[in-house]
C-alpha cells in the first residue's frame, strides 16, 4: 500500500508542474488559439544519430503531449480534414511552438505527433537533415520515396519544400510506428473551412451565340489546391465543387440545359468548357504538370485537357448523372459518356456503349460523340469512370 501511494503521489506531482501555452495560428482562411504543453520543447538534440534521435523521441514519449493530440485529431474530424491537410496542420502547428528551435527539433517533433497520431511513419537524416516518411497505398507523383517491410513510404518533408533529399540517406533502424494506419491523399469531402468569397464569370459562346454566366467562387479551395501534392489524374475527378460555386454556378447551368434532349444538353456543356477557357499547357504556365480540380479552372486564366476534362466530368455527373469514362489517349486527356441519344462513333466497355464528348475540342463547335481530330484509331486507356 505504501508503495501505491508514492506512485500516485508522483503522478499528481508530474500534472502539477504541467503548464500549457498558446499559439496563435492562420490555418488557411480558419483562425485558431492552440494550447499546447510547454514540456514539448524540449533542449539538447543537436546533432541527427540515430541515439540522440530515438533518446529524443522517447523524451518526447514522457511529455504530457496527449491532451494537445487529441485537440488536434477532434479539429481534424470537426472540419473534414484529409490525413494530408491534417499534416499541414500539424506541421504549422510545430512551427509556430518551436519558432525558436532549429530545424533538427522541428522535424522530430513532428514525426513525433505523425507517429503517435496512428501513421505508420519512418525517419531518415544525413548530416544534420532529416526526412519524415509516411506509408501510403496510394500514388503519388514527383515526390521521392522508399521501401520498408513491403511498404512504400512517402517523403512528406519533400513536398512544396526547397528541401529535395539526397539519393543516400541513413534510415533511423528505431521504427515506433509499424502497427500504424496508412497515409492517405485523397479528398471526396471539401475540409469545413470558412468560405472566401469572390466573383467570377465566364464568357462562352453555343453555335456563336455568345452568353454570359456570374457566379461566385470560395478562394479557400483554390489556397489548398495550389501546392497539393500530385496525386494520381483520375482522384482529381472526385474532388467536389465547394458550397459557394456549386450553389451559385450549377442551379445556372441546369436552367441552361433544362427539358433538353440529353444530346443538345451535352452540347451545351462541352461548348462551356471548350469556349468558356483559353487554352494553353501546364508546363507554359506553371513550367510542370499541374492538373486541377473542376473549381481551379475559374481562378486561372489558362487551362489544358486534363483541367477541363476534370470540370465536365464534375458537371455532366451533377447536372445530368450519365455513366462516364475518364479517357487517357497518349497526349490527351478526354470524357467518354454513355447514353442512346448520342449519335456518332461508339465504343463498348463493360458492355456498355460510350461516345467521345471531348471537352477541349474542336474550339468553337459543340459537336459530340467523336474521337478528335486526329485521334480516331489510336488506343486509350480507361482511367476511371462514374458511377465507380
Amino acid at each position: 500500500m505504501k508503495y501505491l501511494l508514492i506512485v500516485c503521489f508522483c503522478c499528481w506531482n508530474l500534472s502539477a508542474f504541467s503548464s500549457t501555452k498558446t499559439v496563435d495560428l492562420d490555418f488557411y482562411s480558419q483562425k485558431l488559439t492552440i494550447e499546447y504543453p510547454s514540456e514539448i520543447v524540449l533542449p539538447g538534440l543537436l546533432m541527427a544519430e540515430e541515439i540522440g534521435l530515438m533518446d529524443y523521441y522517447k523524451r518526447l514519449e514522457e511529455t504530457p503531449y496527449q491532451s494537445f493530440l487529441d485537440y488536434l485529431a477532434d479539429f481534424k474530424n470537426s472540419h473534414n480534414l484529409n490525413d494530408w491537410l491534417y499534416y499541414e496542420l500539424l506541421d504549422a502547428t510545430i512551427d509556430k511552438i518551436l519558432l525558436r528551435e532549429g530545424p533538427l527539433k522541428k522535424g522530430v517533433t513532428l514525426w513525433f505527433l505523425l507517429t503517435k497520431a496512428g501513421y505508420d511513419t519512418r525517419l531518415s537524416y544525413l548530416d544534420n537533415d532529416i526526412y519524415i516518411y509516411v506509408w501510403s497505398e496510394e500514388d503519388i507523383f514527383e515526390t521521392p520515396m522508399i521501401q520498408d517491410q513491403n511498404r512504400k513510404f512517402i517523403n512528406l518533408s519533400s513536398i512544396n519544400t526547397n528541401k529535395k533529399s539526397p539519393t543516400q540517406l541513413k534510415l533511423l533502424l528505431f521504427r515506433p510506428g509499424t502497427a500504424g494506419s496508412p497515409f492517405s491523399f485523397k479528398m471526396e469531402k471539401l475540409p469545413k473551412l470558412p468560405p472566401v468569397v469572390q466573383p467570377r464569370e465566364v464568357l462562352f459562346k453555343i453555335k456563336e451565340r455568345p452568353f454570359k454566366i456570374t457566379f461566385s467562387m470560395d478562394a479557400t479551395l483554390f489556397e489548398i489546391m495550389k501546392n497539393y501534392p500530385a496525386i494520381a489524374e483520375q482522384e482529381y475527378f472526385n474532388i467536389p465543387m465547394s458550397e459557394v460555386t456549386y450553389s451559385s454556378l450549377i442551379p445556372k447551368l441546369k436552367f441552361m440545359v433544362k427539358d433538353k434532349p440529353t444530346s443538345e444538353a451535352l452540347s451545351i456543356l462541352v461548348a462551356f468548357t471548350r469556349t468558356g477557357f483559353e487554352y494553353k499547357d501546364d508546363k507554359e504556365i506553371f513550367g510542370r504538370s499541374k492538373p486541377m480540380i473542376a473549381e481551379e479552372l475559374f481562378h486561372y486564366k489558362y487551362s489544358d485537357c486534363e483541367d477541363r476534362s476534370a470540370l465536365f466530368y464534375y458537371l455532366v455527373k451533377e447536372i445530368l448523372d450519365l455513366p462516364m469514362l475518364i479517357i487517357a489517349y497518349p497526349d490527351h486527356l478526354t470524357i467518354a459518356v454513355s447514353s442512346d441519344e448520342i449519335q456518332g462513333k461508339a465504343f463498348y466497355f463493360n458492355e456498355m456503349k460510350y461516345y467521345i464528348c471531348d471537352p477541349t475540342g474542336p474550339v468553337g463547335s459543340n459537336i459530340i460523340g467523336v474521337p478528335p481530330n486526329g485521334y480516331e484509331n489510336i488506343s486509350f486507356e480507361v482511367l476511371g469512370g462514374y458511377p465507380k
